[in-house]
């Protein structure tokens, strides 16, 4: 009986031990897509990686996974954790170039767009 109360010592020991280091990587992984959601505040397409921005409170900031689900990033451990590894495997700089890209595009359209309507007006 005593292995019996020791084990479930131990559960108890490491359950509370995982649960608490879960809700600090899940509330990380908050923090981070929060910032980086007010950093893009007016971008709603999807980014690299099948990362999805979403407009509301709490900050919903989702992944789409392979088999087509969509979670955010600080919902389960296993979002956070997927989060985290993407962040460590250079996805910020993945995101920077991705911005870059889109505001040359963006300049070169305004320009044209610009271009048109001086044409357009009368002389």
């Amino acid at each position: 009986m005593a292995d019996v109360i020791d084990a479930l010592k131990r559960l108890h020991r490491l359950g509370s031990k995982d649960s608490a280091q879960t809700a600090k990587l899940k509330e990380a992984a908050c923090i981070l897509a929060g910032d980086i959601a007010r950093t893009l505040e007016f971008t709603r397409d999807d980014l690299p990686r099948g990362y999805l921005l979403r407009p509301g409170y709490p900050v919903l900031m989702e992944r789409r996974w392979a088999d087509g689900e969509i979670y955010n990033v600080f919902d389960t451990r296993r979002a956070a954790l997927r989060f985290a590894e993407d962040i460590a495997n250079g996805w910020l700089d993945e995101l920077a170039d991705w911005l870059e890209q889109r505001t040359g595009e963006s300049d070169g359209a305004a320009a044209t767009l610009r271009r048109a309507a001086e044409a357009l007006k009368p002389e």
